[in-house]
């Protein structure tokens, strides 16, 4: 459900998100996660930036 808050299970996703780049899984979308993950979104697609 989208609820709009940055809640438990977005702060676990987004540490795996940030292990599986090789960066500090902390789960704050901070400058370094975003300079490395670059994530494009719509509704239907989520994919790396520039592929």
């Amino acid at each position: 459900m989208v609820d709009g808050n940055f809640g438990s299970n977005t702060a676990s996703a987004l540490a795996a998100a940030q292990r599986s780049h090789s960066i500090p899984d902390d789960g704050v979308y901070g400058p370094q996660t975003r300079k490395t993950i670059l994530f494009v979104t719509n509704t239907s697609v989520c994919a790396r930036y520039g592929q």
